[in-house]
């Protein structure tokens, strides 16, 4: 028996989304999830998995999440965008090849994050993380203030080419 499937209350809670935008993949995803005994849906439905077939409702869903696994992080192909979901607060797990990410390094770094190396350290994870709702609350508020702290970087950037531009006589 799995480290989840060990606690049913927090089984009951639990509800996943996960994002599959390929047909193969996302089929071979649902029949896993079938066959471990679950009611799979796609977006709009309630269920215990969703599986997200469509670009865009990423943000959605982390706004509603409680904690986000952020796949990309156990093959070489690269870790998708862990700032989105800590941008609402949430904290973020992650396969352990991150070290291409800055964000990632960064969610390390505020205790807003958490590498995971196995399946069995994601379950565990989870199952901290739900432990008690500080435990989530703390690294969310950890992930949050990390996505404020770099907002205005934009105009930040644009004002040192400025500056840069106008110190070195540069032609516009």
């Amino acid at each position: 028996m799995s480290h989840l499937a060990s606690r049913p209350a927090l089984m009951e809670r639990l509800r996943v989304a996960i994002r599959a935008t390929d047909s193969p993949r996302r089929a071979a995803l649902g029949k896993v999830v079938a066959e471990a005994g679950h009611v799979v849906v796609g977006v709009g439905d309630t269920a215990d998995v969703v599986l997200v077939d469509r670009v865009g409702v990423l943000g959605d869903l982390y706004a509603l999440a409680d904690v986000a696994y952020v796949g990309g992080g156990f093959h070489a192909a690269g870790l998708h965008s862990v700032i989105e979901p800590a941008a609402f607060g949430v904290p973020v797990l992650f396969g352990p090849r991150h070290t291409a990410s800055r964000d990632a390094a960064l969610l390390l770094a505020c205790r807003g994050g958490f590498s995971v190396a196995s399946a069995t350290e994601i379950a565990m994870r989870v199952l901290a993380l739900f432990a008690e709702p500080a435990a989530r609350s703390t690294p969310g508020d950890h992930a949050r203030a990390l996505v404020q702290g770099g907002l205005g970087a934009a105009d930040r950037s644009a004002a040192l080419v400025e500056e840069l531009i106008g110190r070195y006589n540069l032609p516009v």
